[in-house]
């Protein structure tokens, strides 16, 4: 004796709620994750205030000068000779801006001869990163 439930003529079939479901968390992580690394480009420093003007948004090298004197870019330890060198070879490349971030407590002295040596090197627009007053 045969007994019918009524599933046996049913094709199988893809439920899509638990793959869009799926796909939307993928979506978010991937989206965290590209602006937790874009974020942490910078180190902490105690940066002075000032006005800043809202330039338009370009490719930036960032060297960092902190309250110890010493010279990083982008994270990476360099003297002074090598910092301007790397960043001559790079602004040639294409065009970028190059952002002195400037530890509060660290010297005048350091900072005005970073800026001379850039000059010298030929690179036209350096700024200096300031936080909003």
């Amino acid at each position: 004796m045969r007994i019918t439930t009524g599933y046996e003529n049913r094709k199988a079939r893809i439920e899509l709620v638990n793959l869009i479901d799926i796909a939307f968390v993928i979506l978010v992580f991937f989206i965290y994750a590209a602006i937790s690394m874009t974020l942490s480009k910078g180190l902490k420093v105690a940066l002075p205030a000032g006005v800043a003007d809202a330039g338009k948004q370009q490719r930036s090298i960032r060297i960092t000068l902190a309250d110890d004197n010493t010279i990083r870019l982008d994270k990476e330890f360099c003297d002074l000779d090598t910092c301007v060198k790397k960043v001559a070879a790079a602004s040639r490349s294409g065009s970028c801006a190059v952002l002195i971030s400037g530890d509060r407590s660290a010297d005048l002295g350091a900072g005005i001869e970073l800026l001379s040596r850039l000059k010298e090197a030929g690179i036209a627009s350096v700024a200096f990163e300031v936080k909003k007053q």
